[in-house]
């Protein structure tokens, strides 16, 4: 039984045995001691640490509670001593004549990982980081976004999600995972350097710039801006804080809503469609889609949408909010893919439809009242079996308007009256209007010859149906009637009171107006 000892690594409590903490002891007291005269020395040997803390954790990932000597030696190897690379740097000098960094770099991409890279952002780091883990130039990536902004609208959306959901670049070893290389003591070493020599170089540029300014306009002056753009920066750093837990949340409430809605829709799946009990749902895909299935594609394609957009908000909001920074790239790819496939889908099942529809022809038939010799016409709705005459033209559902009766398709909410004038010498006169879409002409025309009303005269009453007919074979393609009826100057019009399941102005319903050159007056008033 070995004895165990508790460590605290890099804010992670490992339990290490006894003999095998004291090597690893020996080696970070070993690593100190190297750099502790270094510029930037305690940083290398936290980002050591914290890259040691990694490796730990990942052996533990496997079931074991301890690390042992076998675990501390391997990730030695891993990591490596400081002595060791002068050792190889001065061979490799004295060899060659130069250095190579080619062993820097991990083979393939299988340690490289996504992250913003903080030090070249232009905004969020986002195609920076891309750029790294592709291996292309950052100034491709943001051309493509710059596009995406221009011409598809959802590119700010799309750079948003990546925003929140991918992490920064922090520490050390996240920087060198983001470029492929391996995370060693070399490496950190060499990286922490880097950093440490350019903020050096630029804080010396920095200095030299603020004592010349200073001379120049002297200390006070000096010291007032720097506390007001200090302050100025604060603020907007605040603000920014504040901005992004507003988007976050406004992307998790829209999240949510979208869950929400389709949880919904799917405990009404089955009064979806077969509300109107006359209509199946095979029958509105034959139809409005053509039949081929599309209507349930194109369901399947709308559920998959609403769950990927979902998901999206709901991942980008939380991140923003709570300042998550675990991965969470695998769920997002997942619902990005998911994303891509339905649009996918959802275009594919509507191309029959569009395409069916994409001219638009009418047909006009003149009719004359010659029967008619009074100076007032009444208008009245004719009764029928299959819609409530009191529905109201603007009111009514589409598939409750709807009956398959045989080979026949009945619309009821298609017909629309219009009153036109006309001067005193001409006479009553109905011109009746058919109108259909195809996916040629001839088709249009076609399906508009195909469609069957009923009206009559009958005295002084012209009688007009609420509805319409056309063959099933030739599916729905906006078939409509428009009556317009032209009514000469002084003559007299009187409208039933269920006229407004064809007419739009309810007001006039059940009213005598005359016709005053291009004015109507109630009779009533």
């Amino acid at each position: 039984m070995n004895k165990t000892v508790t460590a605290n690594i890099s804010g992670f409590i490992f339990n290490i045995e006894e003999e095998a903490y004291q090597k690893l002891l020996e080696y970070l007291n070993s690593i100190k001691r190297y750099y502790e005269t270094s510029d930037g020395g305690q940083e290398i040997v936290d980002d050591i640490e914290s890259r040691i803390a990694e490796l730990f954790q990942e052996r533990l990932h496997t079931g074991k509670q301890v690390i042992t000597m076998k675990d501390i030696d391997e990730v030695i190897e891993i990591m490596g001593r400081p002595e060791q690379y002068d050792e190889e740097f001065e061979e490799e000098q004295a060899s060659s004549g130069y250095s190579t960094a080619g062993g820097n770099y991990d083979a393939g991409r299988d340690n490289r990982k996504i992250f913003r890279d903080p030090d070249h952002a232009v905004a969020g780091g986002v195609c920076a980081g891309f750029s790294h883990y592709l291996g292309w130039d950052p100034l491709v990536l943001r051309l493509i976004l710059l596009a995406s902004f221009l011409f598809a609208g959802s590119g700010l959306i799309l750079y948003l999600i990546l925003w929140a959901v991918i992490p920064e670049a922090k520490t050390t070893a996240e920087k060198l995972r983001m470029r492929g290389e391996k995370i060693n003591v070399e490496n950190i070493s060499r990286k922490v350097n880097e950093e440490f020599s350019s903020a050096k170089q630029s804080f010396n540029k920095f200095s030299d710039e603020a004592e010349t300014h200073a001379r120049e306009a002297g200390a006070s002056i000096n010291g007032f801006f720097q506390k007001f753009f200090n302050g100025l920066g604060s603020f907007f750093e605040i603000l920014g804080k504040v901005l992004l837990k507003g988007l976050g949340a406004a992307f998790l409430i829209a999240g949510l809503g979208i869950f929400v809605g389709l949880i919904a829709g799917w405990l009404t799946f089955d009064n979806l469609v077969l509300v109107h009990e006359h209509i199946s749902w095979d029958m509105l895909d034959d139809l409005i889609f053509h039949g081929g299935g599309n209507l349930t594609l194109l369901t399947v394609a709308a559920v998959m949408f609403a769950i990927s957009l979902s998901g999206m908000f709901i991942l980008a909001g939380v991140r923003m909010m709570l300042d998550i920074q675990s991965s969470t790239k695998p769920f997002f790819i997942v619902l990005f893919v998911l994303f891509v496939t339905s649009i996918f889908l959802g275009l594919t099942s509507s191309f029959s439809t569009m395409v069916g529809n994409a001219n638009h022809t009418e047909i006009s038939e003149e009719v004359d009242l010659q029967s008619f010799r009074g100076d007032t016409l009444n208008i009245a709705l004719i009764p029928d079996q299959f819609f409530d005459s009191d529905l109201d033209h603007d009111d009514a559902e589409f598939l409750e308007m709807m009956r398959v009766e045989g080979d026949e398709v009945i619309l009821g909410d298609n017909v629309t009256l219009y009153f036109y004038p006309v001067d005193s010498a001409s006479r009553y006169y109905l011109e009746v209007e058919k109108s259909a879409t195809g996916r040629t002409n001839s088709d249009a025309v076609r399906y508009a010859r195909n469609i069957a009303y009923q009206y009559n005269l009958d005295n002084d009453t012209l009688n007009v149906s609420g509805m319409l007919r056309f063959p099933y074979s030739d599916e729905w393609h906006v078939q409509e009637v428009d009556l317009k009826i032209f009514i000469p100057d002084g003559q007299t019009v009187c409208l039933s009171d269920n006229i407004g399941r064809v007419y739009w102005n309810h007001h006039r319903e059940g009213r005598c107006m005359i016709m005053e050159g291009r004015d109507w007056k109630y009779l009533d008033e």
